[in-house]
């Protein structure tokens, strides 16, 4: 994942560098956190979630954004239709795949499905915007991919023998 997104340039910004860190450290505690829940369903958690998080992102938004109505107010179908899509698509179809699968099977069986998020969004950006595919994005997309099934075929084989 660090090749696909790792720009030098990212050092001069070590606020940003200490966000997505604490935030992956979030995600980490969260996850293992998900796995103790028993007995509540998978959009339950979600719909708990998003009623958790929406009046701390809307505080933030006004913090951070200023002028959310003027912003709503002329926003493009196109921008509209990517709020959609990160409202739905990747949080409620993601986030409750995940928990799905994180009721069912280990934390260390369902994590490392998480390291496909950013091989997929390199595909996407590449085939429905035009982006540029590097080198560096195949390279990255080959370890992440190699890392899932490194840690699938381990995961298999301590499943039948036990080590």
């Amino acid at each position: 994942v660090m090749i696909i997104s790792f720009d030098p340039v990212v050092f001069t910004y070590i606020d940003g560098l200490l966000f997505v860190v604490a935030s992956a450290l979030v995600g980490s505690v969260g996850t293992i956190y998900q796995r103790q829940i028993r007995n509540v369903g998978v959009f339950e958690l979600q719909a708990w979630v998003a009623v958790a998080a929406a009046p701390l992102m809307l505080g933030a938004s006004l913090v951070f954004e200023g002028n959310l109505v003027g912003t709503m107010m002329t926003a493009t179908l196109l921008q509209w239709s990517g709020v959609f899509y990160v409202a739905f698509a990747s949080s409620l179809v993601g986030h409750a795949g995940i928990y799905y699968l994180l009721q069912r099977y280990e934390v260390t069986q369902t994590a490392p499905l998480t390291l496909l998020a950013p091989v997929f969004t390199v595909f996407f950006a590449v085939t429905l915007l035009g982006e540029l595919l590097t080198t560096r994005m195949i390279v990255g997309a080959l370890v992440a991919l190699t890392g899932v099934l490194v840690v699938s075929i381990r995961q298999k084989r301590i499943v039948d023998t036990g080590f």
